[in-house]
């Protein structure tokens, strides 16, 4: 079914290059994996979205590392830091 989203956007889509997730935990799930290869396809297919603003998850780094590879650059990855002191 999101392939068929993507899709409707992307034929509809005109100067918005963005696509915005409202996701906090983006790429943190095993099926964040198969999202992010049909959102490559679209990529691939109509040159939408050109980038993806998401919050990625905190925690499976390597599996937001991969959802980040497989996306080709155009999800920026961030890390947060909770505090610089020393102490805690």
């Amino acid at each position: 079914m999101l392939k068929d989203e993507l899709t409707y956007i992307a034929e509809r889509v005109d100067d918005v290059p963005d696509i915005l997730i409202s996701d906090a935990n983006f790429g943190m799930f095993k099926q964040d994996r198969e999202k992010a290869a049909l959102i490559a396809d679209t990529q691939l297919e109509y040159g939408w979205p050109k980038r993806i603003l998401v919050s990625t998850g905190k925690n499976q780094k390597e599996r937001v590392l991969e959802v980040a590879s497989i996306l080709k650059g155009s999800l920026s990855v961030a890390a947060s830091l909770q505090t610089t002191n020393a102490e805690v």
